[in-house]
């Protein structure tokens, strides 16, 4: 009786059983792989809207202090004397797509900070932007040809 016990103990995993271990580790693989890059792209989009709170904060005080908002070529000195690095590369920093993010400042002391988001494409309602008196928002906006964006901010 001890030797039969000695047998099946040396005897190991069944084909059965190393054939369910294996399904169970492709399946929870495969739900990981479906749910990753969603929640990639979600993160990636909070860091933008974190990143243009901070914007907009250097920004509307600068309007409050100075009575005018910096142009497109100070914007880089203003931001980076409260530590934001606009690199000053085209467009200035990039987004977590890299993507560079772009500024205009309008009449009327307006203005608006924008990113593409991650289909890198304009007009595609997956962009992220934020503008005086707005917090920053993820929706479409359409610039025209003509030099203003259809969301109400005319260059």
């Amino acid at each position: 009786m001890v030797g039969s016990l000695m047998i099946r103990c040396e005897r190991g995993f069944t084909v059965v059983e190393l054939l369910i271990v294996i399904s169970v580790i492709v399946i929870l693989s495969s739900i990981v792989v479906i749910v990753l890059p969603g929640r990639v792209d979600n993160m990636r989009e909070k860091a933008v809207m974190t990143e243009f709170r901070g914007i907009k904060t250097v920004l509307d005080e600068h309007l409050e202090l100075n009575d005018y908002l910096p142009d497109n070529t100070s914007i880089e000195t203003v931001l980076q004397d409260d530590n934001i690095n606009w690199t000053g590369v085209t467009g200035g920093i990039t987004d977590p797509w890299g993507n560079a993010y772009y500024y205009r400042a309008a009449a009327g002391n307006t203005y608006i900070v924008v990113s593409k988001g991650r289909d890198e494409l304009r007009n595609s309602g997956d962009e992220i932007f934020v503008r005086q008196n707005v917090p920053p928002t993820r929706d479409k906006y359409t610039y025209q040809s003509g030099g203003s964006y259809s969301n109400g901010v005319a260059w």
